[in-house]
């Protein structure tokens, strides 16, 4: 099935006590008046394409997703077809997966495992709560020299782009894990002012309730290889594109096992089938600091940019 989406976030206006009451979609327009200002929001595109193949038991789901500030390019419609039909491909053929620690690909898809109990151990909150597993003892963990995240506001054409926050305060490009090592870590108005440290531009208005720290555009800086290439680096392993139940359970402590949605067994740099099922499982921190290599491609997926990442010593089940 296909669907194309715009989204508009609610109407922008000026609070009683002047401050912009914002809404959280899309990047600001804002236009000077004599006696008024106005924020308004540019909408967002989405193009979601999902393939269902079903066979007897077998329900295979293959899903790519884009969104962006306008409409989707040629060569953002060509990746997105051509991911499809190069799993549906694998897909034809079925393997058993070998359990263990082993090397495992994951697609940006599948990639969410490891970077979603990371933004919430990156929220200024958790670590004023002393619940951010980031820091051990006062100092910060570290992971693979070549992984880091990047939030970026001012970019052009991108859902969450923005000059300003919810909050009103001038957005920012932060550096939030450079070449393995925690830089910073994000606040909103409140948060900033229990912890005594100046906002970071990342208040998000919600409708019902108050404002909370939230990111923009992240962006993981992408590596060298193709997937293909990445695929060649691996003699048994697998390449993990989407697991059941990310985002559910205790993000933050980033212990987490989740069931195969979508993966295939690699031997000797080939995919040779794909595995109806079985479980992934680890600590996102850990495995952060073992990613070997990164790919070349990142696509957008949403307000997110993440290359597949090639990591060792992934337990699989």
């Amino acid at each position: 099935m296909d669907q194309v989406e715009e989204e508009r976030g609610p109407e922008a206006r000026v609070g009683a006590e002047g401050r912009p009451a914002v809404g959280e979609h899309g990047p600001l327009l804002l236009h000077h008046g004599p006696d008024e200002v106005v924020l308004e929001l540019d909408p967002a595109v989405a193009l979601d394409r999902a393939h269902v193949r079903i066979r007897g038991d077998d329900v295979l789901t293959i899903r790519e997703y884009w969104a962006g500030g306008d409409l989707p390019g040629n060569a953002d419609l060509e990746w997105l077809a051509g991911g499809i039909l190069q799993r549906l491909e694998w897909a034809e053929r079925t393997a058993e997966s070998a359990p263990g620690a082993l090397t495992v690909c994951f697609t940006p898809n599948g990639a969410e495992a490891l970077l979603l109990p990371l933004h919430a151990a990156l929220q200024g909150k958790a670590l004023l709560h002393g619940v951010s597993p980031l820091m051990v003892r006062g100092r910060a963990i570290t992971f693979a020299s070549s992984f880091s995240l990047t939030d970026d506001p001012l970019l052009d054409g991108r859902p969450g782009s923005r000059p300003i926050d919810d909050e009103g305060v001038v957005s920012r490009r932060t550096p939030l894990v450079h070449q393995g090592n925690v830089q910073e870590f994000i606040y909103d108005l409140e948060s900033a002012g229990r912890a005594g440290t100046p906002p970071t531009g990342h208040g998000r208005r919600t409708i019902f309730g108050k404002p909370q720290a939230a990111f923009s555009n992240l962006i993981v800086t992408p590596g060298e290889y193709s997937l293909p290439n990445l695929l060649g680096l691996i003699s048994s392993g697998v390449l993990v594109d989407r697991l059941h139940g990310v985002g559910q359970g205790n993000l933050v402590s980033g212990t987490f096992a989740h069931q195969i949605a979508t993966a295939y067994r690699v031997e000797n740099g080939e995919v040779v089938g794909r595995i109806a099922s079985g479980t992934v499982a680890g600590n996102a921190y850990e495995l952060l600091g073992r990613i070997t290599t990164l790919g070349r491609d990142a696509p957008w997926r949403g307000s997110t940019s993440v290359p597949a990442m090639l990591v060792e010593g992934v337990t699989v089940s």
